[in-house]
């Protein structure tokens, strides 16, 4: 569950992607207003969820730090209709934000465990546009595509 400190953390974070980072993409900084980046957290990390730093989770997964995944989203430029195909999210913070830029969102990765952990989180976020596929990430999944 969200707390109030952690809203707030969130209005700092986006405050500084705007006026200390120079973002200016209004729907990459709703989205980011919008979804609750320490959901995507272990309770043991969730206290540096809105710390602009990568978040290493295990040897494989990571959470992108605030400012990079951003740029990323602002460089992507999704429109309201498109949808993304993304590979492997570590923790589906990202397909969350796509989300809500796009129409729809599939999240591929292979590791049932990683899919249960996934859409967990997504469903507390409230992420209703992404959904999670398992398979082997090297086949994409044509059932949704074009992508």
């Amino acid at each position: 569950m969200t707390s109030e400190f952690d809203t707030q953390q969130r209005e700092r974070m986006v405050r500084e992607l705007s006026e200390v980072h120079g973002l200016c993409s209004r729907p990459v900084l709703e989205a980011l207003s919008e979804i609750p980046r320490e959901v995507f957290l272990p309770a043991a990390l969730a206290d540096r969820a809105y710390v602009d730093e990568m978040i290493a989770l295990d040897a494989e997964h990571c959470l992108p730090s605030p400012v990079l995944l951003a740029r990323m989203l602002e460089a992507l430029d999704p429109a309201k209709l498109d949808r993304v195909l993304v590979v492997g999210d570590g923790t589906g913070y990202a397909s969350a934000l796509l989300g809500r830029l796009c129409g729809r969102v599939t999240a591929v990765t292979r590791r049932p465990e990683r899919a249960g952990a996934l859409r967990a989180a997504l469903a507390r976020s409230g992420a209703e546009e992404a959904h999670v596929v398992v398979r082997d990430e090297s086949g994409g999944f044509a059932r949704h595509a074009p992508y």
